[in-house]
């Protein structure tokens, strides 16, 4: 595939900040700070989409997974989610953000067949004891001057005064 570009990490809806913002440039296997240029992990890329692996960071080894856009698509009565095939030259990609002890216990993990509300709780609260808040999603939006147009857009937004009623 030869994955490459610069792209901006935001997590759910975190805006774009170009003055604080997470940017990384991705080029032969190596995550790059996108503005020193100064090596902050590696990637691997397949069909599924692109793993960043960053270095340690306060003792834990975060992943960035880029994956491909799914729609909704009907099939007969029911509407499915069909995932599209991974594009690398797409604008964006949906991330989920991670860690690699708990990416290495979902690999460990049985599957699960039949979980009731109460058991998916408690396992939701071990889960998140045990590994913090993970997954999160957010989005990986390829470098360009609409980046620089969506930055300008929330600095306005930010800086006009709110109404209260």
């Amino acid at each position: 595939m030869a994955f490459t570009g610069k792209f901006w990490l935001v997590w759910e809806e975190q805006p774009i900040d170009m003055d604080d913002g997470q940017v990384v440039e991705l080029k032969d296997g190596a995550v790059l700070d996108g503005r020193t240029g100064e090596p902050r992990g590696t990637f691997t890329e397949s069909d599924q989409g692109v793993e960043i692996v960053f270095d340690l960071e306060r003792g834990e080894q975060h992943i960035a997974l880029l994956r491909p856009f799914t729609k909704m698509e009907q099939q007969g009565e029911r509407y499915v989610s069909v995932v599209l095939p991974f594009d690398p030259a797409a604008a964006s990609f949906p991330v989920t953000w991670s860690t690699v002890r708990y990416e290495a216990y979902l690999a460990l993990r049985p599957a699960i067949e039949v979980e009731d509300d109460e058991l998916e709780a408690e396992r939701e609260h071990a889960e998140f004891v045990l590994f913090g808040n993970v997954p999160t999603h957010g989005a990986a939006l390829r470098d360009g001057p609409h980046i620089l147009e969506m930055h300008e857009e929330n600095q306005r937004e930010s800086s006009e005064p709110t109404l209260v009623h």
